[in-house]
């Protein structure tokens, strides 16, 4: 969904991409209500630590799910998030390569202000999530 892009630069969540988190978040509510959930646990990271308009996300999302999300530090995010990339890493570095110059990266963070850098060192471009 890219939630985070483009907060680094305009400190803002993006409409669209806020759009599709909400509707996201809906249809996550109506299976949670489905399924007769009595407890839910839902996290807000990156993105909503940064964005201005952050709350009112928050609170349109705790509409949708039912539930208030929790925007957690990036500590906690990244021991939540790495543990789960491992095993996709690892199944990664099994494929075979495609030339000298390819390269995997598994980036399971949110809006990271990392730069990816071109066989000359100089940057790519910003990394959005994943």
């Amino acid at each position: 969904m890219r939630l985070g892009a483009g907060v680094d630069r305009t400190g803002r969540l993006d409409a669209a991409a806020a759009g599709r988190a909400l509707a996201c978040l809906e249809r996550f509510g109506a299976a949670l209500r489905g399924a007769g959930a009595d407890r839910v646990a839902a996290v807000g990271t990156q993105a909503l630590r940064e964005a201005r308009d952050g709350a009112a996300f928050l609170a349109a999302a705790r509409e949708r799910i039912g539930a208030p999300l929790e925007v957690i530090d990036g500590e906690r995010e990244a021991r939540l998030v790495l543990p789960r990339l491992r095993p996709l890493a690892a199944a990664a570095a099994r494929r075979p390569a495609h030339g000298a110059r390819h390269r995997r990266r598994l980036d399971g963070a949110g809006a990271r202000r990392r730069r990816r850098r071109r066989a000359g060192g100089e940057p790519a471009d910003r990394l959005g999530c994943a």
